[in-house]
């Protein structure tokens, strides 16, 4: 038996019919038949917006568990791996950022480094003058969709390397951005996109539907707190920076680039 020690309040509801979608080393990937995402993930990496938080040694139990082929099975107190069963979780927190009006700018050495970025280089090379065309394309449909177009980001999104793509990851900081300074998104920022899963990976999709929603990783969540309360900024930024391969550094640029399209609103 393993009990889950903490969830997202915004992770799908169990009952489903899941299939296993991904077994990485930080989190296991479920796919439910009503097209949700369930991430069973690995203590100490935050708390992604469907994710359910494992321990360290059950998570290992399960990830081995799951790597000999084990299948899925549901009943009303959570799931089952064969004989091993996972509790639902009781302690669930929301992962909602509240509309604030707090434009806090980005100090200048939070970006001028070396982390690299998907497909942009070095962050300080990518927000060099004068910006990457599609970067400013981007910008400019974010301005747009705020001042209330519907814009079409099928073609935009899946481009870039890893489980969340650098473009996808872009819009997940511009959207944190919008949060940030009072500028409401909704269920309806992708309306006019069509299918995000003909364009991108499930588990961006999952991301970005979140995001638009005002719903963050934890990590995310801490960067935002922190610019708003003007403390821990650094701390926050370095786990913000160690997400994923780029994905951290996709963020912040995205982040960025969502403060300067609404300077220019």
């Amino acid at each position: 038996m393993i009990n889950v020690q903490a969830s997202s309040l915004h992770a799908p509801y169990h009952l489903d019919n899941w299939q296993v979608a991904g077994v990485y080393t930080r989190a296991i990937n479920l796919a439910g038949q009503s097209g949700n995402l369930l991430t069973l993930q690995r203590a100490g990496n935050g708390i992604s917006p469907m994710s359910w938080i494992l321990r360290h040694q059950d998570f290992d139990r399960l990830r081995e568990k799951l790597l000999s082929g084990c299948t899925v099975e549901v009943n009303p107190y959570g799931l089952m791996f064969g004989k091993l069963h996972v509790h639902a979780p009781q302690r669930r927190y929301s992962l909602r950022l509240p509309l604030t009006n707090s434009p806090r700018q980005l100090a200048p050495e939070y970006l001028n480094r070396g982390e690299e970025t998907g497909l942009y280089g070095p962050l300080y090379a990518a927000i060099s003058q004068p910006l990457d065309k599609q970067l400013l394309k981007l910008s400019r449909l974010f301005r747009q969709s705020l001042r209330g177009r519907k814009v079409d980001w099928s073609g935009h999104l899946g481009k870039g390397p890893g489980l969340t793509p650098t473009h996808d990851d872009l819009l997940v900081g511009m959207l944190l951005a919008a949060r940030l300074n009072g500028r409401q998104t909704d269920d309806h920022f992708f309306a006019a996109s069509g299918s995000l899963r003909a364009a991108t990976t499930r588990v961006s999709v999952a991301y970005l539907e979140y995001a638009a929603r005002g719903i963050f990783s934890s990590p995310l969540l801490h960067f935002a707190y922190a610019l708003i309360n003007n403390e821990r900024q650094q701390i926050a930024l370095e786990k913000l920076l160690s997400l994923g391969h780029t994905s951290g550094a996709d963020t912040l640029l995205g982040f960025w680039l969502g403060q300067q399209a609404i300077r220019l609103l």
